[in-house]
């Protein structure tokens, strides 16, 4: 029955779940003590930084786009297949575009 007796205070859960952190008292600060949002900077990553732990590999990714850009993203391939050229891919082409 230990359990029981360690059950925590809901209410307070609720409000640091809803104003995150801190409970406050029932809206009685005034708008000039809120928190601002705060501002998204970009910072230096690393390679490593830069990928989720679950996106490891290659990852499926499935976009839709207009039958004209499949239809030169296929001519580009095989065209690029026929020369010769070391990335014909339609993957290569895409990642290479958006890397860019």
């Amino acid at each position: 029955m230990t359990g029981l007796s360690d059950t925590p205070n809901v209410s307070e859960l609720e409000k640091k779940f809803v104003y995150g952190g801190d409970s406050h008292s029932g809206g009685t600060e005034s708008p000039n003590d809120q928190e601002k949002p705060s501002t998204i900077e970009p910072r230096a990553t690393t390679k490593s930084e830069e990928v989720l732990p679950q996106f490891r590999g290659r990852v499926p990714l499935t976009t839709r786009c207009h039958p004209e850009l499949a239809s030169a993203l296929k001519r580009a391939s095989l065209k690029r297949q026929l020369e010769g050229l070391k990335k014909y891919r339609i993957q290569e082409i895409v990642e290479e575009a958006v890397e860019k």
